[in-house]
């Protein structure tokens, strides 16, 4: 059994890269500014094109954050993929190796017990299995021997 052995048998399995981080959500963009109803008004259109000066910016800067968001994590997704693929083919080795000696082993047991399976005897079947003590096996023949001569 020991020409079986492989170190991967006291091994520990591989470790299995931490999941990849959710998706970064889309951006909720704020509500853009209203024109004035009054378009005429100088002061009130030039506050709303301030606002909607701010309001691009914003949205602007919003979107840019989300790019990098979304860069970062197929970034991270790149790594992740090839992290996967490094263990699942570490874990294929391991497991081929672990399989490959445990049958060769299972095998050989397999084939021993049909060659000698007739002289294993299961000592907790009482219709199989009846101790005979050495007084009971020398009785009747001390006995046999006796009625023969008599």
């Amino acid at each position: 059994m020991g020409a079986y052995y492989e170190p991967e048998l006291n091994q520990e399995e591989p470790v299995k890269p931490p999941p990849l981080r959710e998706k970064p959500p889309e951006p909720e963009l704020p509500e853009a500014p209203e024109p004035p109803e009054d378009r005429t008004n100088q002061v009130a259109m030039v506050q709303y094109l301030n606002a909607l000066d701010s309001y691009q910016q914003e949205a602007e800067r919003i979107q840019n954050d989300y790019r990098n968001e979304m860069l970062l994590y197929e970034a991270d997704a790149k790594v992740f993929e090839s992290e996967m693929t490094e263990y699942q083919e570490e874990l294929t080795n391991y497991n081929v190796v672990r399989e490959g000696s445990v049958k060769g082993a299972e095998a050989l047991m397999d084939s021993t017990y049909e060659q000698f399976g007739y002289g294993y005897v299961n000592k907790d079947d009482p219709e199989i299995f009846w101790p005979w003590s050495a007084s009971e096996t020398r009785g009747p023949v001390i006995h046999s021997a006796t009625r023969s001569t008599r």
